[in-house]
């Protein structure tokens, strides 16, 4: 495996990858656009296509609301097969339900190589005065099955064609020593598995807690779970960006800030750019990486898929990068918090809280 924190290297690798494919390359965003930044991509999966490669992309309908049209004219007669996930339609019998979206980002080459993490496939500035900032990881090995096999599933709720066979399952091959686990969570689930995963990782850690996630508005579960962790001696950390892309949401999540500081909970706001990495890091072991924030719609709604990694070295890793983000952030302290935001700030983020199930 491999941590791929710039864009730009992340966007070279894949390009490598897809002039390599001989058979098949997959592909699930929950953004994608046709732009000077993803162009590259496009061509490479169009040449792919040309020598007979199976492509597909698959496109969350909300997610990229703005931007089907043009994709649409952008793969139209290049062999690349464009799906619309979970579709949106003026006939509401027709219509999926607005509230539950493929949030995943999924990448599946030859059924040997994968991508997965919080990037979409768009340029990181797309939104004016925000850059965002992801983490990716490449993986080769067994791991990568598991996501061929979420996308494939993925892939037949929306065209009712399964995908099966050695040409996208191939025998696995073990590669390296990094123990990793896929984690597909989502309403084709019976239980909220992304919430009781992270209820139960918080709940057993006893030394340390660090969490980067650009959404945090949590559940009560998960709120009572952090704030008791803090209380019993457990380092918790938070690493959010100081300016989010949604008003709304930044005002429900600052409601938390206080209580969370009050239990002891350390709270860190990364202002370089928006930082949009979803990771974890329980008692400097566990590692969770993938595309599920840190929020009610993650946890319950949305279709996501996180990678949990069992290993010293991925860690080892990680805690640099937290160490890095908190380097770069500014450390939130409880008396200047309380004392410096107005009241009619503190009004508007008591309000966004009620809408907390919604965001």
């Amino acid at each position: 495996m491999t941590l791929i924190g710039a864009s730009d290297q992340w966007l070279r690798q894949l390009i490598v990858d897809i002039e390599a494919a001989s058979s098949s390359v997959h592909m699930a965003f929950y953004i994608a656009r046709a732009d000077n930044y993803t162009e590259p991509v496009f061509q490479a999966l169009e040449r792919a296509a040309a020598r007979g490669v199976e492509v597909r992309l698959l496109v969350d309908d909300v997610g990229s609301a703005d931007f089907m049209r043009g994709l649409r004219r952008r793969v139209s007669g290049t062999g690349i097969q464009l799906v619309a996930a979970v579709p949106r339609s003026r006939l509401w019998r027709r219509s999926s339900r607005f509230d539950l979206r493929n949030h995943r980002k999924l990448v599946i080459i030859d059924g040997r190589v994968g991508y997965t993490g919080s990037q979409n496939l768009i340029s990181p500035d797309f939104r004016e005065g925000l850059v965002y900032e992801d983490l990716m990881v490449r993986l080769v090995g067994p791991v990568v099955l598991e996501l061929q096999l979420v996308f494939v599933g993925d892939w037949f709720v929306e065209q009712e064609e399964f995908l099966a066979g050695e040409l996208y399952f191939p025998a696995p091959e073990a590669h390296g020593d990094v123990v990793v686990q896929g984690l597909p969570s989502g309403p084709e689930f019976p239980e909220a598995v992304q919430q009781r995963l992270m209820l139960s990782l918080i709940h057993a850690s006893t030394q340390s807690i660090f969490i980067a996630t650009p959404y945090f508005v949590p559940d009560e579960p998960t709120l009572i779970a952090l704030k008791s962790a803090a209380q019993r001696g457990v380092d918790v950390r938070l690493v959010v960006s100081e300016r989010l892309d949604r008003r709304i949401v930044q005002w429900a999540q600052e409601s938390y800030y206080e209580e969370l500081l009050e239990a002891g909970v350390r709270i860190s706001r990364y202002p370089a750019g928006f930082l949009h990495a979803k990771t974890a890091l329980f008692d400097g072991y566990v590692v969770q990486i993938g595309s599920a924030n840190f929020d009610v719609r993650s946890f319950l709604l949305n279709a996501e898929f996180s990678l949990l990694f069992y290993s010293p070295a991925v860690a080892c890793a990680m805690a640099a990068g937290f160490e890095y983000y908190e380097q770069a952030a500014e450390r939130l302290e409880l008396e200047q918090w309380v004392n410096e935001r107005a009241w009619y700030r503190q009004m508007m983020e008591n309000v966004a809280r009620l809408a907390s199930p919604l965001l």
